[in-house]
């Protein structure tokens, strides 16, 4: 291009000059600058939209400070999280994001980063608009052009869903542990010794009995199978652990505590590790025993038939035996009643649970003996057991001969439920006297406690989650003008305060339900008994139910208007605050700015083995595992600068010598006025209990998961009162069905079930939920893109309190591949059948077309030995030929069958060659046309040599 521009230069065409040239190679030269540096430029300004676009659509959120603290850069996710736009806050301080407190902890981290040029990853909560939400953060160093780190690039993840999940799996591992014991299959594991390592509550039953003298963890896993097929066992674990991942399935006898042998079919996993090497072998069988036992009894029946009815009888025998000891050597009293007749049989116990002889109370009506506690009389309690088929349970009270009374429980149960009149009854007899009258004197302890806050000048009041109160003292009420207790139940501060003090209470309170710390005497403005306002020091602290959920508060309000002002006061409420913390179970402590021991509650010889005096004047930390003295001392500091109270979990070194983990929230003293720190309250309760647990628990549930995984089953549980239905990731996929389409509900199920096995599966669900017992079925099942599958599916009945069915829950198992295995195996079976049935017709023809020319053979042979010496030579050649021919033709008949034989044995090789195919469709034709049937039917035509044979006429 550039030669072609000089060239317009001149008029006529020449070679240009070595100055020209020279001139040209630079103007070329620096084109080609100008055209990589604009290249460079697009390739930057590409690179640059394209990192941007990256962080722009990131969905964590991103910032960046300098040391100082500064914002210099954040994405629109982050500024969105804060209500502007990421313009509007660029050069804004760090303090204008967070509280004060976690302002200057992030900024620590951004320092830090910068000076120490490594990266640090923290997981912690803000309230985010009014909400706790968990974030993970990463602060990574950020260098300049010169290389050196001058700004921390902030990484925010939002892990809130992840914190919630890990509450959600713990709460689901009761559940998943029912479902896994629930198994009609064995479910165990071993190491690669062969060791068990885990087994469920069907294996251990079956054969637990073999492993009583060590247990089954210190078992060896081939003592539960038969000592002929260890080395069967043996080959399958050495496939499973070459091939992980892969099912080997193999058939096994076990011993039977009766002395006989069983058979399970077992399938074998193997299991890795991290490394990807064999680290377990997971099994999971089941007894097909019965399958294997009833091809023996089906021979054997007659034989035995004599023999079972013998152990029968000798087992019903043994049964009554067993029965009849139980009764009579049970502790509770058990009697046999006849609605009409009254009492007819009683066991030992209820004879000294009375104190009478029988003769006094056979024949008599149980009516005599008890009377019942409440309005409805034993006579109509037998009534309603009889009438309604319905097992009862009633307290009664019955008088000795002595005078003296006892309190009974009694169950009634009918005899015979399917009878359409009842005339038996089971009664069973506890004695609960101690128990009623614990139960009185747990009545009287309420009462007396009640008492007691009623008579206690400081308001008590408990409240719900929702503000509402649901229990105060008769001062509390009288506060806020209400004459008793109950009229404020229900009622919240802004319907009892005026809207500041309600505001006030509000707030305190909601932040202890987020964080769950407690609000410790703190000073407020409150109501006083006469409705003027008062200086009260409160305390409120989280109420939880059994399972650690918080479900309300507690608060104790003390009027300390006076206090304020006498010192005596003062001095009396310091000894109940002493007398409270020397009572409690936890270990409450005070400390030096330092942290060393000033005082210890007796509780720190229970928790720590250490009594009171000897930790006063040592510093904590010569107690503390080294492993978290770093965090201690961070904890420790933060609450030093920080107005908070603060909890942390770490160990403690016992007396003993062994390590206890303590949850110690403490809380910081300050001087009147001034924020210097006199001194550091502590409360400490012991977790080792709950640390354990959550381990155990994440170690369970992942073994759980593999377990179902492994064994590809579906659990499911439905609700029996409100017919809801839960399935697993499992079933959804055995049904086919997506998550999105399964809506919870028992019909969801019914509707895919195959319209021909319903009638027969749904009487055998309600049987199981009638009778509490065990299901089991096999049934097909329609997916959504209509395939068939065939199901296995077992349940367990689970009762509720009241002895109804609540719920059943089980397992199910896609078995198709077996089903289609089975009709395999039998068309398989019908196609063999037609095969013999086509050799033995080929044998008959076979047999048949070689009597054809043995006939001949023999007839023309009989002729030669008979007339012989009247032939002359050509008629003896004539008859010796046709031998021949005869002989060639079964020769021919026997290597067809021969060829067909190697054809079907598959030992023909394939040898293809040339041939005329003209002359074998002549050859073919000469041969039909030698039939009579065929002859002049049949035109065939050559198109190369165009010679035409035959003639059709149909």
């Amino acid at each position: 291009m550039v030669l072609g521009t000089f060239a317009l230069y001149y008029d006529l065409p020449r070679s240009p000059t070595r100055a020209e040239l020279d001139l040209i190679q630079l103007a070329a030269h620096l084109a080609g600058l100008a055209i990589r540096r604009q290249q460079a430029e697009d390739e930057l300004r590409a690179s640059e939209e394209k990192y941007r676009s990256l962080v722009e659509s990131a969905d964590a959120s991103i910032a960046m400070f300098n040391a100082a603290g500064h914002l210099l850069y954040i994405n629109q996710i982050a500024a969105r999280a804060l209500g502007a736009e990421p313009e509007a806050l660029i050069g804004s301080p760090i303090e204008q994001f967070f509280p004060p407190p976690i302002a200057q902890h992030h900024l620590e981290h951004i320092q830090q980063v910068i000076s120490s040029e490594q990266g640090q990853v923290t997981e912690s909560a803000n309230i985010l608009q009014g909400q706790e939400r968990w974030f993970r953060t990463s602060v990574q160093p950020v260098r300049d052009a010169s290389g050196q780190v001058t700004m921390g690039l902030i990484f925010a993840n939002d892990i809130t869903e992840f914190k919630a999940s890990e509450k959600a799996l713990r709460q689901s591992e009761e559940r998943m542990r029912g479902l896994i014991q629930s198994q009609t299959a064995y479910v165990l594991r071993t190491n690669m010794q062969g060791y068990h390592t885990y087994w469920n509550r069907k294996f251990e039953s079956e054969f637990g009995w073999l492993y009583a003298a060590g247990g089954i963890g210190h078992g060896f896993a081939l003592a539960s199978i038969s000592e002929h097929h260890h080395e069967r066992a043996t080959e399958a674990t050495e496939r499973c652990v070459a091939d992980p991942g892969q099912i080997v399935r193999v058939e096994l006898d076990t011993p039977k505590q009766d002395g006989g042998i069983g058979t399970t079919l077992w399938e074998f996993i193997c299991l890795t590790d991290n490394q990807g090497l064999p680290h377990e072998i997971q099994c999971m069988g089941v007894d097909i025993s019965d399958r294997k036992q009833a091809e023996l009894a089906l021979q054997e029946v007659n034989a035995r038939l004599e023999q079972r009815v013998i152990e029968r009888t000798t087992e019903l025998e043994r049964t009554t035996n067993r029965v009849e000891a139980i009764i009579n050597h049970s502790g509770d009293g058990i009697l046999l009643l006849d609605v009409h007749q009254g009492i007819q049989q009683a066991n030992p116990a209820f004879h000294a649970l009375l104190g009478q002889p029988a003769q006094h109370y056979l024949g008599q009506p149980l009516s005599a003996f008890c009377q019942a506690e409440g309005k409805t009389s034993i006579d109509a309690i037998v009534a309603e057991v009889a009438g309604l088929h319905q097992t009862r349970q009633v307290e009664a009270r019955a008088v000795r001969p002595d005078g003296s009374q006892l309190h009974m429980e009694i169950n009634l149960a009918p005899v015979h439920h399917a009878a359409s009149a009842v005339q038996n009854i089971v009664c069973i007899l506890r004695d609960v006297t101690e128990r009623r009258q614990a139960q009185l004197a747990i009545a009287e302890e309420h009462n007396l406690l009640r008492t007691l806050i009623d008579a206690v000048p400081d308001y008590i009041y408990v409240k719900d989650r929702h503000h509402r109160m649901r229990f105060n003292n008769v001062a509390h009420a009288r506060s806020v003008g209400f004459d008793s207790p109950e009229a404020m139940v229900g009622k919240t501060d802004h319907e009892l305060f005026d809207a500041e003090l309600a505001e006030k209470f509000w707030a305190d309170e909601e932040r202890l339900f987020q964080t769950g710390e407690p609000i410790l005497n703190t000073e407020e403005r409150s109501l006083g008994g006469d409705g003027q306002i008062i200086w009260a020091l409160t305390t409120k602290v989280p109420l939880r139910n059994l399972n650690g959920e918080l479900i309300g508060l507690v608060g104790i309000t003390h009027n300390v208007s006076q206090l304020k002002a006498s010192e005596a006061a003062l001095r009396a409420s310091e000894a109940r605050y002493r007398l409270l913390a020397e009572n409690v179970t936890d270990l409450i402590s005070r400390h030096t700015p330092e942290g060393n021991y000033t005082f210890a509650s007796p509780s720190a010889l229970k928790l720590t083995g250490y009594a009171p005096e000897e930790l006063i004047g040592r510093p904590a930390y010569d107690f503390f595992h080294p492993e978290d003295v770093a965090a201690i001392t961070q904890s420790h500091q933060t609450i030093i600068e920080t107005p908070v109270i603060y909890t942390i979990t770490y160990r403690f070194r016992h007396k003993a010598g062994h390590y206890v983990w303590l949850e110690t929230t403490s809380h910081m003293i300050r001087e009147v006025g001034t924020p210097a720190v006199q001194e550091i309250i502590a409360v400490s309760r012991d977790v080792s209990e709950r640390k354990a647990t959550e381990e155990s628990l994440k170690a369970l549930s992942q073994r759980l998961a593999l377990a179902t995984l492994a064994g590809n089953i579906g659990v499911w549980d439905w609700n029996l009162r409100d017919d809801s239905l839960f399935w697993d990731e499992r079933m959804l996929g055995i049904f086919g069905m997506p998550a999105q389409d399964f809506d919870g509900t028992i019909q969801t199920w019914q509707q895919v079930i195959h319209p021909e096995d319903g009638p027969t599966l749904h009487p055998l669900v309600r049987e199981a939920i009638t009778n509490g017992q065990p299901f089991e079925g096999e049934f097909r099942a329609v997916r959504p893109d209509g395939q068939i599958r065939h199901i296995k599916a077992h349940g367990l009945v689970l009762l509720g309190a009241d002895g109804v069915a609540e719920r059943m829950v089980g397992a199910s198992m896609d078995i198709t591949a077996v089903k289609e295995a089975e009709q395999t195996l039998r068309l398989a079976l019908e196609k063999e059948k037609e095969v013999s049935e086509l050799k033995s017709r080929f044998v008959s023809t076979a047999s048949h077309e070689f009597r054809t020319p043995l006939a001949t053979i023999l007839a023309t042979t009989e002729t030669l030995t008979l007339y012989r010496d009247r032939m002359d030579a050509d008629q003896v050649a004539i008859r010796l030929d046709r031998i021949r021919q005869q002989v060639l033709r079964m020769k021919a008949m026997m290597d067809d069958v021969l060829n067909l034989a190697r054809m079907q044995a598959h030992r023909v090789a394939f040898q293809p060659g040339p041939g005329n195919l003209d002359q074998l469709c002549q050859a073919i034709l000469e041969e039909f046309q030698s039939q009579d049937e065929y002859r002049d039917r049949i035109h065939y035509h050559n198109a190369l040599s165009g010679a035409p044979c035959g003639l059709t006429t149909t």
